[in-house]
This record gives C-alpha cells, sequence and structure tokens, in this order.
C-alpha cells in the first residue's frame, strides 16, 4: 500500500478499512506500506498507541503476518520505527522498517520489481543500523 501527503488518525482508520474491504484475509499476509511520498506525519505516540490498540483483535488473531515498511526519509523511518516498536507485543506479527528498497523486498521474499515495479531506486545505503533489524524472524508467506 502506497500512501502519501500527511497521515493522520483519520486516514490510519481509513487504511485499515480499506486493507479488510479489499483483503478481509490478510490476517495470515504479509503487507506492505510504501512511505516514499508522505510529506508529514501527524500522530502523536499516544494516538499510536490507540490506534495499535484499538486494533489489538486483528494482531492477536494474525498468523505469521509479516509488515514491511519502506521508509526512505528520516521522518517516516522514525515514526515508523515507533510503530514496529508497538508491534512487538504480538508474536504472530513480525515487522521490519528499511530504508533500501532491496532489503524490504527481500524481507518480504518478493522480487524488487514485483513491489516497486518502474519505481526502483538506485541502491541506497542499507539499514545496517540494529535498531532497524526486524524484531523476529519472518515466518509468514509471500505476498506472491
Amino acid at each position: 500500500m502506497r500512501l502519501s501527503g500527511v497521515v493522520d488518525v483519520t486516514n490510519c482508520t481509513e487504511i485499515y478499512d480499506r486493507l479488510l474491504e479489499v483483503n478481509p484475509d490478510h490476517l495470515a499476509r504479509d503487507v506492505f506500506y510504501d512511505l516514499a511520498e508522505v510529506t508529514d506525519i501527524d500522530l502523536t505516540f499516544d494516538q499510536m498507541n490507540a490506534l495499535v490498540g484499538l486494533r489489538r483483535q486483528y494482531y492477536a488473531q494474525s498468523v505469521n503476518a509479516r509488515i514491511g515498511i519502506w521508509a526512505p526519509d528520516d521522518m517516516t523511518f522514525g515514526m515508523s520505527r515507533m510503530y514496529v516498536s508497538l508491534l512487538d507485543q504480538f508474536d504472530a506479527v513480525c515487522s521490519g522498517v528499511f530504508r533500501c528498497q532491496r532489503e524490504v523486498a527481500a524481507y518480504l521474499d518478493v522480487s524488487i520489481e514485483d513491489l516497486f515495479g518502474a519505481r526502483v531506486a538506485p541502491d541506497r545505503m542499507p539499514s545496517a543500523a540494529p535498531a532497524t533489524a526486524p524484531s523476529r524472524q519472518p515466518g509468514g508467506p509471500s505476498l506472491a
């Protein structure tokens, strides 16, 4: 799912609802977020924590789901790390935030071309910092 513009509480709720409409059984599937076109994130930690709390049942019912987030800039990367840290409480959800397209594609076990199509960017420095590593090894099915 590619997000753009300002991300706030309202469109986070809409994004979740849209995922369920498009794929009601996505509890056992991988989810990809492309944040390259996000211009601002208008969420506090408390709001993000509340959003995760509202979705607690969804995350608890997930079966080896992986969430891969491509966040190429500092703002989206930092906020995504906060989101991922809140998901650590759910054993069946593995999540990772990446600055490099190749890393997120490898994490989700899909080709970079399948994930990004014509939007494949030149290689960036890999997300080598320990804080970017997924909290658990992925175990779910691939997007393909």
